[in-house]
């Protein structure tokens, strides 16, 4: 009987829709090493990968940092001359190149992140560049301040897109199209004091659970909405689709060299990545921030229209992954790479 082992994961609730993904196929969860699929929430140390037999699958690609870190995510796709992701600076090194564009460019809404953290943590927006030191922990970047705002919903939103990497060489990714849609809860604006309300501008789910409820539909709900204003859900899927792979392309080769410098044989290694697009008011897809190891389970208040909507698009997406990964079937995956159709992937 095959097995599967996890590590380093938060709990009962995050693990829930992969554990039943897992069961369905027949497979058992061990604590041991006779695994066959490591699952771990952190990307695991050299030694996990040179222990490795060839039959056994880890879920993370060792160099896939370079997409996880905001100013390595950055510095890459400027490299590539990518324009999928908002104008980003990162400190120190660009601390004065950007003062001459904030000169050049009074108004602007700065959004300072710091580079290696996630759930909204340190993040703040400001309009003047007075208030921004050259912190060597941080990336500077434009934000997107004319977002694209749907009937019947108070704030701005964010699509979650999710890619599975299943090689490097060649590039082989596939795009899944559930996702959860994250909606902030409080009405957009950018006075100076809205900018200093969070909850307005990161759709978060930690930052949203702070300021009251975690609001999610699900692609379907989305797409719907889309249409009902008048926009086209398919061509909006093309660009989106277009974004995910400029960033996949642009890090491919930077990815492969990180990893290789882990161990030589990434065959059986693969990575789900969790990208948030911001769509504009102009219906242009902006990659803000990709997410390796993303969240699995649903949030929102338990028995919420959210919380569903959030398990159902979920449950999907984990289904589709194991299919894909374990037994060659891409499910609704979608290739997003040149050269790969949907027969069974190579992992």
């Amino acid at each position: 009987m095959n097995r599967y082992r996890l590590a380093g994961l938060p709990g009962d609730a995050e693990l829930e829709l992969l554990r039943r993904a897992l069961a369905r196929r027949g497979w058992r969860e061990t604590a041991g090493e006779d695994w066959d699929l490591l699952w771990s929430g952190p990307i695991p140390d050299g030694a996990a990968y040179a222990a490795r037999r060839p039959e056994q699958r880890i879920n993370h690609l060792p160099g896939s940092v370079t997409l996880h870190y905001k100013d390595e995510l950055a510095h890459f796709l400027a490299a590539a001359g990518a324009t999928c992701h908002p104008r980003t600076w990162s400190m120190p090194g660009d601390f004065a190149a950007w003062r001459a564009v904030a000169a050049a460019e009074p108004g602007t809404i700065w959004i300072v992140k710091p580079k290696r953290l996630a759930h909204g943590e340190g993040i703040r927006l400001t309009r003047d560049p007075a208030t921004i030191a050259p912190d060597p922990d941080v990336i500077v970047q434009e934000y997107v301040a004319d977002p694209l705002l749907l009937p019947g919903w108070l704030g701005k939103h964010v699509v979650r897109v999710y890619a599975l990497i299943t090689s490097l060489m060649p590039l082989m990714a596939w795009l899944h199209p559930d996702g959860p849609v994250k909606i902030a809860s409080r009405p957009f604006g950018t006075s100076d004091t809205e900018l200093a309300d969070l909850a307005r501008h990161l759709t978060n789910p930690a930052v949203q659970r702070e300021a009251g409820e975690v609001l999610s539909v699900d692609m379907a709900e989305y797409r719907r909405r889309l249409a009902a204003a008048g926009h086209d859900p398919d061509a909006l899927w093309e660009r989106v689709r277009s974004a995910v792979a400029t960033v996949l392309e642009a890090h491919a080769e930077p990815m492969l060299r990180a990893s290789t410098r882990v161990t030589p044989d990434l065959d059986g290694c693969f990575e789900l990545v969790g990208f948030d697009v911001l769509v504009d008011a102009g219906l242009r897809p902006w990659v803000l921030e990709c997410n390796v190891s993303p969240a699995l389970g649903a949030r929102g208040a338990p028995g919420s229209p959210h919380h569903a909507a959030q398990r159902r698009a979920k449950a999907a997406m984990v289904d589709d992954v194991v299919g894909l990964i374990l037994h060659g079937d891409p499910g609704a995956f979608e290739p997003v790479t040149p050269g790969l159709d949907r027969g069974p992937a190579a992992t």
